[in-house]
């Protein structure tokens, strides 16, 4: 069972709520991105910033106010930056642990302007280890036939 402070119990069993976005941009040196006013949270600082973030169409959208993020975005390739998106809720100060880690990829294509425009990726899934069942990895596999007795069935081996 999760537990939570005192202030964001209180605020998510109002009827209406108003998360809180922290966005990590993993740049050669990370930009931390708060939804609402600057807020210290874990041990790091966001800052304040007009985001709009739809996470149903993996777009993320930052208001490039006196082009304050073009030279970042523009002169570091985003394809491959990680991106990390926690939600919170309720009123500053915040305890650790509160935060609900909504999205973990990377960015995508960026469209730079009077807004950012980003693309978010998934992580694609790691299969572990990269070694596959055939030979010369494996020279000792069973025939396709083979049959195997459980206690739950017979399995059959076959090739895929």
């Amino acid at each position: 069972m999760r537990t939570f402070s005192a202030n964001t119990e209180s605020e998510i069993t109002k009827a209406i709520t108003r998360p809180l976005y922290l966005i990590e941009i993993g740049f050669s040196t990370p930009l931390r991105l708060s939804s609402r006013g600057a807020v210290s949270y874990d041990g790091d600082s966001y800052d304040a910033a007009r985001i709009e973030l739809s996470l149903r169409s993996s777009r993320l959208r930052i208001f490039n106010a006196g082009l304050l993020y073009s030279a970042q975005f523009i002169s570091e390739k985003t394809a491959g930056v990680t991106c990390k998106i926690w939600q919170l809720y309720g009123e500053a100060p915040f305890s650790a642990g509160d935060a609900d880690l909504v999205f973990d990829g990377e960015l995508g294509r960026a469209g730079v302007g009077e807004w950012v425009d980003v693309d978010l990726l998934e992580q694609p899934v790691i299969f572990a280890p990269r070694l596959y069942a055939t030979a010369p990895t494996f020279n000792h596999i069973p025939p396709d036939g083979f049959e195997i007795a459980t206690p739950y069935g017979v399995y059959k081996l076959e090739r895929k």
